[in-house]
């Protein structure tokens, strides 16, 4: 034992050599300034005792007094000297291999003895040797640990401050801003607390905190800038005391400024605030790099929050530092080094915008201007070249405050702003909304020189250009006002006769673009100023024109008379006027003389001018279509007055004087018009073909036809006339039930001329598009049935027959007693036809099999007949039943005189015919009953073709009964 206690004595004598105080851990302040983002420093040992100046001897003593089995107190201590020496280890060598024995070392003895006093001091190393060995996490831990168990411990400040060192380099920004606010809570007198705020700044910045970081930075600027002077003449809002409280910034932010507070600035020591290296260079040394960083992270956040206004919503909430100007310029240039021109030009205008009214407000809008015009921002610059004007020119040239420099400045920019605005205005795309804007834009500026610089010497060109550029903005009457007071109120003017002529060329504007009710107005101010020009400028060489101008004006609001009598003073001007005038002039006294109605007189006039006009002159056309207008007119007029002669003749004037013209075609329509009144169908005739050939696809060539129709039909050509109608029919412009009827006319014109195969082609084109109504179409096919049968086409001709039966069987509500009786005639045809083919078929040997044929021929022909005298119309029914019987009385005869079999000799022969007769007889006896039936009719009062052949059938068949009667062709007297 008493060795272990010598042993102990001597490890403590070791220990005195080299003792490190805790404070000496925190680097000092300047380091920290110079780093964006501070490194996290080492966290000092803190000894309860002096420690030996050779670790690891000592190392190896405090193992051998553990080995010894020292007392609780002694083995305590041991155990914190190893761990004490480990972690000094680490820190000197960079030896990490004892720290894990440190850290077991500490944590036993936290755990064995969880009251000790010097507990803090424990955890501090412990956090110390977690650190040296990577272990971040838990050094940030048990630093907080720290903070949880002993709160009043004197190691609370550097051990928040350290954990928000770790924290900041583990970007925990969150949390290492509550421990450095928590520092700064611990009062402005702590060590720590002016590289806590400024590390609580930094930590609220990278959390994009920025209008929570800028008051941090603004406190240090005011704290450590020299004294110096307020912000401006102007009033502003009073600024609050730093230490007063108040909104917009972190809790506990306005305690800062108590640190150090500012002494009270005197005459000797005030500095100018408004230049940022000027009033950083009176910074004391040991700060300036903390305040010169300090403005450039006010900078970063400010721009962050916006720039220029945000700096002046930040005034608004906190008010006015003494250094205000500073920021403002501060900021401004750090933009500018960065090339970011719109931003500082932003913050330069967010002063102007503050204090308008300052001295300093000019100088610093000019600021904006430069940093637009460095950056080549054209547009930009020349809206701040505007705001500089609408801030500071005065309201007239004669207010009597002018600032000589500001005019000075005022007039370069108003000089930059009208050219340039004049000159986008004509590159701006023509008829654009932007385009009017740019022009009257640089008029708005010409305005504003000749207003406020009277005697310039480019009076005269400004007010030009003025002039020019509000007749392109479109501002006519504005326009033609300025031109107007150049050219004749601004004697010796050398623009004014250029002026004069634009002035009468703004009027002519002015006059397209008034309502219609106001033209005529503005075309007399015109007329007036066309001929003031040619009074004041006697030799200007638009005079000519603009009195040509002026006539044609006159006639555009019918002052016709004015408008000749200017035109002729056009004319006799000497030395003459070039020919295209002389042509404007004579068209000004051609159309008068046209709208007065005066025609030929017009007509002469277009003549002449139209022999002064070359063929491929544009204007020729136009001249040759006003000339056969004033012949026309003439026409139209003798038309009026019932002369149709002389209006034939006018018209087709037209062809003759000018074939070309457009109206030729109505003149010859209307020539032929004419003579159709005049019943001259030869000439009408002639004329109507001609215009026909001319102009096949006309509009008028429908009428045409119409009128030839006439014309063929009086001058008895029908075949014409059908010719006319079937072009007629065929026009899809005409109306459906023109068409018919042109159709149907053709038709029956070529019937009418004979025309037989056109006739028949015309019906069946009819029947084909006009199946309806069915009267005209069983006409028609009546009229093929008989073409068919003079053609000698009976296969034809027996067709149109049924088709006429069947088209009136299935008519339905359309069947009229009109088409049954066509449908009779038909049919009655039909049965005759068909008795035709039956009389046809003579019954020859071997009568077995010719017998059948011809009987059923004859069947087919009887019901034929039948059908047809069924209509009941006494023609069709008596001729039908006339010719039913002549059927039955040709089978009787065809029968009686068959041939008899071959083998058949003598007597045989002749009984072979009478048995023929026998059966013969049945027949002439239902031919007997066929003609009396029709003979009947004659007790009704009929008597006919058909009633005659039946009566004189019956003498033949039964001479006994009706061959020895007197008969007589109204009656008889005796009927069976």
């Amino acid at each position: 034992m008493r060795a272990c206690a010598a042993l102990f004595a001597g490890l403590l004598a070791l220990a005195a050599c080299t003792p490190v105080a805790v404070k000496n851990a925190a680097p000092p302040i300047r380091t920290l300034a110079k780093e964006k983002q501070p490194a996290p420093t080492q966290l000092a040992i803190v000894p309860s005792a002096p420690v030996t100046a050779n670790p690891e001897k000592a190392l190896e003593q405090y193992r051998k007094v553990l080995a010894l089995n020292p007392s609780p107190e002694t083995r305590m201590e041991a155990l914190k000297r190893i761990a004490d020496l480990q972690v000094q280890l680490s820190d000197t060598s960079g030896n990490t291999s004892g720290l894990k024995e440190a850290i077991g070392n500490y944590t036993q003895l936290l755990q064995e003895h969880p009251q000790a006093a010097d507990n803090d001091r424990l955890l501090y190393q412990l956090a110390r040797a977690y650190q040296n060995s990577g272990d971040t996490d838990r050094a940030i831990s048990t630093l907080q640990r720290l903070v949880r168990v002993a709160p009043t411990s004197p190691l609370m400040a550097d051990a928040r401050f350290r954990a928000g060192e770790l924290l900041y380099g583990r970007k925990r920004y969150a949390e290492a801003a509550a421990e450095y606010r928590a520092v700064m809570d611990l009062g402005p007198t702590t060590p720590l607390y002016e590289p806590a705020q400024y590390k609580y700044g930094w930590a609220l910045f990278q959390q994009q905190q920025y209008a929570e970081a800028l008051p941090v930075f603004i406190a240090i600027l005011d704290r450590d800038l020299p004294p110096g002077e307020l912000t401006g003449p102007d009033t502003v809002p009073a600024r609050r005391a730093v230490g007063a409280g108040g909104a917009g910034g972190p809790a506990g932010v306005e305690k800062v400024g108590a640190a150090r507070p500012a002494p009270a600035p005197t005459l000797r020591d005030t500095v100018s605030l408004a230049d940022p290296q000027a009033a950083l260079a009176q910074v004391a040394p040991a700060q300036s790099d903390l305040v010169r960083d300090s403005l450039r992270a006010a900078n970063l956040a400010l721009t962050a929050l916006g720039g220029g206004p945000a700096l002046n919503a930040y005034f608004d909430r906190h008010g006015e530092p003494r250094f205000a100007v500073l920021l403002y310029n501060a900021l401004g240039a750090a933009l500018l080094d960065k090339r970011r021109y719109t931003d500082a030009a932003n913050v330069y205008a967010a002063y102007v915008t503050r204090h308008p009214q300052s001295p300093l407000a000019p100088d610093f809008q000019s600021k904006v201007i430069q940093a637009y015009r460095d950056a080549g921002f054209e547009e930009s610059m020349i809206r701040a070249e505007e705001d500089y004007v609408r801030l500071f020119a005065p309201i007239a040239a004669a207010t009597s405050s002018r600032d000589p420099v500001v005019m000075a400045e005022l007039h370069k920019q108003l000089s930059e702003l009208a050219p340039y605005y004049h000159a986008k205005a004509q590159s701006d795309p023509p008829d654009s909304a932007e385009r009017k804007k740019d022009f009257l834009a640089a008029a708005q500026w010409y305005r504003k020189i000749l207003a406020l610089y009277p005697q310039d010497p480019a009076r005269a060109d400004l007010a030009l250009h003025e002039a020019d550029a509000l007749y392109d903005a479109g501002q006519t009457a504005e326009a033609a006002a300025a031109y107007r007071t150049l050219a004749y109120e601004m004697p010796g003017n050398p623009h004014a006769p250029e002026a004069a002529y634009a002035v009468v060329q703004a009027d002519q504007r002015l006059a397209g673009e008034v309502p219609d009710a106001q033209k005529a107005e503005v075309l007399r101010q015109s007329v007036a100023d066309s001929r003031k020009l040619a009074e004041v400028f006697p030799t200007h060489p638009q005079r000519a024109a603009v009195l040509t101008r002026a006539a044609e004006d006159l006639y555009s609001i019918h002052d016709l008379d004015a408008a000749v009598d200017l035109a002729q003073q056009v004319l006799a001007l000497q030395p003459p006027v070039s020919a295209e005038l002389r042509r404007q002039a004579l068209g000004v006294v051609a159309d008068a003389r046209f709208a007065q109605n005066r025609y030929a007189d017009a007509e002469a006039a277009y003549t002449q001018l139209l022999a002064l006009t070359p063929a491929d002159d544009q204007l020729h056309a136009t001249l040759v279509e006003q000339l056969a207008a004033s012949i026309y007119k003439q026409g139209e007029a003798a038309r009026a007055a019932g002369d149709w002669r002389t209006a034939a003749q006018d018209f087709a004037r037209v062809a003759a004087v000018a074939p070309e013209a457009k109206l030729r075609a109505n003149a010859d329509y209307d020539a032929a018009a004419a003579l159709v009144e005049l019943k001259d169908w030869p000439s009408a005739i002639a004329a109507l073909e001609a215009f026909r050939a001319r102009y096949p696809d006309h509009a008028l060539a429908a009428d045409v036809d119409k009128k030839l129709v006439l014309a063929y039909t009086q001058a008895h050509q029908p075949a014409a006339a059908a010719a006319a109608n079937l072009r007629i029919a065929a026009r899809a412009s005409e109306s459906a039930d023109t068409r018919q009827e042109a159709a149907w006319l053709a038709a029956t014109l070529y019937d009418q001329a004979g025309e037989a195969a056109q006739a028949a082609a015309a019906y069946r084109r009819y029947l084909n598009a006009y199946p309806q109504p069915l009267d005209r179409a069983l006409t028609a096919r009546r009229k093929l049935a008989d073409y068919a049968r003079s053609q000698g086409q009976r296969a034809e001709y027996l067709a149109q027959l049924r088709a006429i039966v069947t088209a009136d069987e299935n008519a339905g509500s359309a069947r009229t007693e009109q088409t049954r009786l066509v449908a009779a005639q038909a049919s009655l045809e039909l049965g005759q036809a068909a008795a035709e083919d039956a009389r046809r078929l003579a019954i020859a040997a071997p009568v077995a099999k010719t017998l059948p044929a011809r009987k059923k021929a004859t069947e087919e022909a009887i019901a034929a007949l039948n059908r047809a005298a069924a209509y009941g119309f006494t023609d069709t029914t008596t001729a039908a039943t006339d010719a039913l019987g002549t059927v039955y009385h040709d089978f009787a005869q065809a029968l009686a005189a068959s041939p008899p079999p071959p083998q058949l000799k003598g007597d045989a022969i002749t009984q072979y015919q009478l048995l023929l007769e026998e059966q013969a007889q049945p027949f002439d006896d239902q031919a007997i009953k066929a003609y009396e039936a029709n003979l009947k009719r004659v007790t009704q009062g009929l008597w006919n073709p058909a009633i005659r052949h039946s009566a004189q059938a019956l003498a033949e068949l039964d001479p006994a009964h009706y061959a020895k009667r007197e008969q007589n062709e109204d009656v008889y007297e005796t009927i069976r």
